[in-house]
């Protein structure tokens, strides 16, 4: 049985992980996937130690070697391009076009995808970044700390394998459209910051939490009469005296400890650390006599 991506054939020019885990994807899905090199050194995961990394994230592939700096390599690409259907690539905003023109010049049906670190415009455009850039920016490291502590790295380079998966997923919408020849932007940073949808809900249900709480006042007794009112307590419940009379009377506990309490707005957020109880005298609490 053929798989849903047989026949596709695919340029890959990516370097490091991000392209490569995009590209492994499609070449399990039955891309042919060419991936091309620079002469001599490769790709920069062979020469980091990461050789396992490398044949991990690289398996199924095909490999050419081309220099893309000389007239023969680009003419080389570009007759690659005219039978592709699907082109690769990591570099700077603008890098590409700069080295071998625009390749859908040989092949307008051809999907451009290009992985860049923050996309293709704005102040970060021409930033170079590794994954724990992208996840700092995108505000993940800040919840992976303590006060006063630094950040817990994650295991695994998040921000890459996110941004190969949303590549590998553009891609694949891309070559089900009715025409081709689609130009696919796609920063790693957007794609970490894509994932973090519940730390902004907590953050924002804290924002309305705190936004719907009265201001602090001191306590007085008149803040006390006004809040046992609305609760429908008396006010002299509260009071030391009333304490003092209990004690002597032989009683334990206070009449008001057996009432339920009134429903909290901020009952949502649980990681806030206020108490749901308004300003002023709090009711008293069973004691031993």
């Amino acid at each position: 049985m053929k798989r849903p991506l047989h026949g596709v054939r695919i340029l890959d020019l990516t370097r490091l992980l991000p392209g490569a885990y995009c590209t492994l994807r499609l070449a399990g899905l039955g891309a042919d996937v060419i991936k091309i090199e620079e002469p001599g050194r490769g790709d920069y995961m062979r020469d980091l130690g990461l050789g396992e990394l490398f044949t991990l994230v690289n398996r199924g592939k095909r490999s050419v070697a081309l220099d893309l700096k000389a007239e023969a390599g680009r003419a080389a690409l570009l007759r690659l391009a005219e039978a592709a259907d699907v082109l690769v690539e990591s570099f700077r905003p603008g890098t590409l076009a700069r080295l071998a023109g625009d390749p859908r010049a040989a092949n307008p049906h051809l999907i451009v995808c290009s992985l860049s670190g923050y996309g293709p415009d704005g102040p970060y455009r021409d930033w170079p970044g590794h994954d724990v850039n992208y996840l700092s920016v995108a505000g993940y490291l800040g919840l992976q700390r303590r006060p006063d502590e630094d950040p817990v790295l994650p295991p695994t380079p998040l921000a890459d394998v996110l941004g190969g998966m949303e590549a590998a997923m553009a891609i694949t919408a891309a070559l089900l459209a009715p025409v081709r020849g689609a130009a696919i932007e796609l920063s790693l940073f957007e794609a970490a910051r894509s994932v973090m949808l519940l730390p902004w809900s907590r953050a924002r249900l804290r924002i309305r939490a705190a936004a719907a709480s009265p201001a602090p006042r001191r306590a007085t007794a008149s803040t006390g009469a006004r809040t046992a009112a609305t609760w429908g307590l008396a006010p002299s419940s509260h009071s030391s005296g009333r304490r003092s009379a209990l004690a002597s009377a032989g009683r334990t506990s206070c009449p008001c400890a057996s009432r339920s309490r009134p429903p909290s707005r901020l009952r949502s957020a649980p990681s806030l650390r206020r108490s749901p109880w308004p300003t002023g005298p709090r009711p008293c609490r069973p004691r031993p006599v």
